[in-house]
């Protein structure tokens, strides 16, 4: 009898020790893929802080250049038709450039971040699938892993 309890707590101890093991490598592969994705959002992060400081100075220079069109409109008389052509001109320019650059501001966090969150879900049911058994084995091997 106590040969069998031995046993049976050994078996115990063993299958305990499988699944420590286990969740440490389910652990381990879920926190590498989180840093992959947080790496990939940082990097969008980045880009996206170029794309702000570039909305701000492009709505610095079109305040300035409203301004200096003011100023020709005014003194439109002694201001050449050249001159504030160039200024609308340049306006016009500007103006584009800051609605594209708002435009991919705007979707820009949102993609990225969608893109992450999306990859991970995939990334994560493939291993569990495969840790599960559930997945047929010609079935297409999740990236990095």
């Amino acid at each position: 009898m106590g040969r069998t309890a031995y046993n049976l707590v050994l078996a115990l101890v063993n299958a305990t020790l499988i699944l420590v093991v286990l969740c440490l490598w389910l652990s381990w592969n879920v926190l590498s893929s989180v840093r992959g994705i947080t790496r990939d959002v940082a990097a969008a992060s980045q880009q996206l802080t170029g794309v702000s400081d570039d909305v701000e100075q492009l709505t610095g220079e079109v305040a300035d250049l409203r301004t200096e069109l003011a100023q020709l409109q005014e003194g439109a008389a002694d201001a050449s038709g050249a001159r504030l052509e160039a200024v609308e001109a340049r306006l016009a320019e500007i103006g584009q450039k800051l609605a594209w650059a708002e435009t991919l501001r705007d979707g820009f966090t949102a993609d990225v971040v969608g893109g992450a969150v999306e990859a991970s879900i995939e990334r994560i049911g493939g291993m569990v699938g495969r840790l599960a058994g559930c997945v047929a084995a010609d079935a297409t091997p999740v990236e990095g892993s």
